[in-house]
């Protein structure tokens, strides 16, 4: 069996780690071959991580790619020849993997790492995708709800690869319900349990302290966050008013999180700048207005770090009194993890993906209702004065739950559908 494992877009952070851990799970079992797909425009700045996977196993090859997009009746045409039937195309266009050689279809069976696809993905090969989350489901804002009004939108298409794939694959009981659900997965769902990048993890807890004296040197809490409209950042901000004002916060805020520096009122940007796109965007535009007119003059204690380095990251966390998770929906956090790692508390949003995690990990987080400024402001105030200790179970928690705790049911699965004559398509 000859899998190509595909990471359909760039992914940085938590699910490009997912996706290397991935790589070991499958190179780790001999009686497959393995083939890696990355898109061509991302393929160099992942060479040292990808390095580092291949001196561990040597038998994964590495084949950069891009996506070909097709008209629906190219696909009416070429499906047949492949021995796929489809019943009804629903879609104006559809995408298929080019790697300039095979272009994949030297493989069994194609496994893609997110369901972010713009197009509905051509079947050539039976696939499966890992479901991260659905976060559309609860915050239309993700995608924006103008593609909701186009059927052919990636909004859409997303769910279609998802319906039609012949293997799911998540780690949470709740994406599980959403795919089975909100998706309409017609085919195998499986739940794999939440893993943990085990040398990341060791690394973060090992790190000697180093202290970032251009974000602040005064006692604070960290703000992991992003520019994503499920983050909740407009609650959050009456919450850290009320934090404040209501109950005397001594704690200054440092955010950290993905282009989150440009929610500050304060930060110029040059006009030809490669991140005006994100600056205008008309979300991060309205964070951007009420940080000044919900904070007023509370806005000097906030600190935007935006995206740090690894080690500029451990340090904000390290120095923190606690770190504060505020979102409506998504597949839970490490972030909370890390914290715990370093000895840190953390507060919450309560939802199930995150109570799971909390009771995998044994974390004792502190939950909070994401709708409520209220009680997030009160949770805050009551970290402010909790005594900081170290977590000594838990490197042994983490180790429990690295991809080697992943069993054999994803193999036995795939072995089972890629020998298996194919399954009609009602709808593509």
């Amino acid at each position: 069996m000859k899998v190509a494992l595909i990471l359909p877009v760039e992914y940085s952070g938590g699910t490009f780690r997912l996706f290397l851990n991935l790589i070991r799970y499958f190179a780790s079992h001999s009686e497959l071959e393995l083939v890696v797909g990355i898109p061509d425009a991302y393929i160099n700045s992942v060479k040292v991580n990808l390095d580092k996977v291949h001196k561990e196993f040597s038998n994964i090859e590495v084949r950069g790619f891009n996506w070909r997009i097709l008209a629906a009746r190219e696909v009416e045409n070429i499906l047949p020849l492949h021995g796929v039937v489809v019943h009804r195309f629903i879609s104006k266009a559809y995408q298929v993997p080019v790697d300039g050689h095979e272009n994949f279809l030297d493989c069994n069976f194609w496994f893609i790492v997110s369901d972010r696809l713009a197009y509905p993905l051509v079947p050539l090969r039976p696939y499966g995708i890992f479901v991260t989350d659905h976060l559309q489901r609860y915050v239309p804002e993700t995608f924006g709800r103008k593609l909701f009004q186009d059927v052919d939108s990636s909004a859409w298409n997303v769910l279609r690869a998802v319906r039609n794939a012949d293997l799911a694959v998540v780690t949470s009981q709740g994406t599980a319900a959403d795919v089975e659900i909100y998706s309409g997965c017609l085919n195998t769902i499986l739940q794999m349990p939440t893993t943990i990048d085990i040398e990341h993890f060791l690394n973060v807890a090992s790190q000697r302290e180093q202290r970032r004296q251009d974000i602040t040197a005064r006692p604070h809490c960290v703000w992991v966050t992003n520019t994503s409209q499920h983050k909740n950042h407009l609650r959050m901000l009456e919450a850290i008013r009320k934090y404040f004002e209501e109950h005397n916060g001594t704690l200054d805020i440092v955010v950290t999180g993905w282009s989150t520096d440009l929610f500050n009122p304060q930060l110029v940007l040059k006009k030809d700048s490669s991140r005006q796109g994100v600056w205008g965007h008309s979300y991060v535009k309205e964070v951007r207005e009420s940080v000044k007119s919900i904070l007023g003059q509370w806005e000097a204690r906030i600190h935007w770090a935006g995206e740090v380095s690894n080690s500029e990251y451990i340090a904000i966390v390290q120095n923190s009194q606690f770190l504060v998770h505020n979102v409506l929906a998504d597949n839970g956090t490490f972030s909370v993890v890390e914290a715990a790692a370093l000895g840190r508390p953390a507060m919450s949003s309560d939802y199930p993906q995150m109570r799971q995690l909390n009771e995998q990990f044994g974390l004792g987080l502190h939950f909070f209702n994401a709708f409520d400024i209220d009680e997030t402001a009160k949770v805050m105030s009551e970290l402010e004065s909790k005594p900081i200790h170290f977590n000594s179970v838990l490197q042994e928690r983490i180790e429990k739950f690295s991809w080697h705790s992943w069993d054999e049911t994803v193999i036995t699965a795939i072995n089972s559908i890629g020998s298996a004559p194919r399954k009609e398509i009602a709808c593509l």
